[in-house]
């Protein structure tokens, strides 16, 4: 069965690819073709730099040191970011990519437009030239690392696990967004599993697993107290309700904590990788 396109637009992350290659620059770099492929925008590479940063923000050049910076592996370069742990998850991802390349013939990037031509290699991106014309589009869903690469075992698991919990907390953002803006932030909701896949556009099984990092993982919220509780009326009162034992149409009571989200928030906030911010 074909995989689905990631319903937040975000091919890049949600298909694993920004934990094997490099992971900023990567990232932009798609980005940059994916504004390319909804515009219809044809041009060298250098014309879409050009065009896309028209505004006046130099966001590609300023993510990614531009077409001709050397490569990054992690997160930034920037030393105050470089902890031990993350110089070592870097370098791992790094074996591991340049050594599957090798195989398949293909040579370690060494720099952004070096990287957007080894994509192509990959099938993440497809170049061609009609008429004297360059195009570069992406496709509209991205094969999973494990389907171009020969990966050992150990390492398409860690690859399918964190694909896994992305496409998870993407749909729990999607959850969080809709309790505290479309329906603003009541003290309980009676739903059903059905009512919440068609508020905010999943399939049923995809509210499932949300809801399980929403109100069930305790490493979410990062405390033992309960802030998101799940429960149905029984013949005793109210007792727990497991997402995944839900009938689609049985209602059941989502209760929230707001006062300890808004800790959990900024806690999370603070040792979010994706977005880091200074310490106090």
């Amino acid at each position: 069965m074909a995989r689905r396109k990631d319903p937040n637009g975000n091919e890049w992350m949600a298909s694993g690819w920004f934990q094997v290659l490099p992971m900023t620059q990567g990232q932009w770099l798609w980005l940059l073709l994916m504004g390319a492929t909804r515009s219809r925008a044809d041009g060298t590479l250098d014309a879409l730099v050009e065009r896309g940063q028209r505004s006046g923000e130099k966001w590609f050049d300023t993510a990614t040191g531009g077409l001709e910076a050397r490569i990054f592996w992690g997160f930034s370069d920037e030393e105050r970011w470089r902890t031990a742990e993350i110089v070592a998850t870097d370098q791992l991802r790094r074996e591991r990519c340049v050594a599957a390349l090798g195989r398949l013939g293909l040579r370690e990037p060494r720099t952004v437009r070096d990287l957007a031509w080894l994509m192509g290699a990959l099938g993440l991106c497809r170049h061609e030239v009609d008429a004297g014309t360059e195009r570069w589009r992406v496709p509209q869903v991205l094969p999973l690392p494990a389907e171009v690469l020969p990966m050992d075992e150990e390492w398409a698991r860690e690859s399918d696990e964190i694909r896994w919990q992305y496409q998870i907390a993407a749909i729990t953002g999607d959850l969080a967004q809709l309790f505290t803006g479309e329906l603003n932030r009541p003290d309980e909701v009676v739903t059903t599993i059905a009512e919440l896949a068609r508020l905010i556009d999943h399939d049923t099984e995809d509210v499932r697993h949300g809801l399980v990092d929403f109100a069930v993982n305790p490493l979410v919220f990062l405390t033992s107290e309960p802030i998101v509780s799940l429960t149905v009326d029984g013949p005793g009162g109210l007792t727990h309700a497991d997402p995944e034992r839900l009938a689609d149409e049985a209602p059941f009571r989502i209760t929230f904590d707001w006062a300890a989200l808004a800790e959990r928030s900024l806690r999370v906030h603070r040792l979010d990788p994706e977005h880091p911010t200074e310490p106090d």
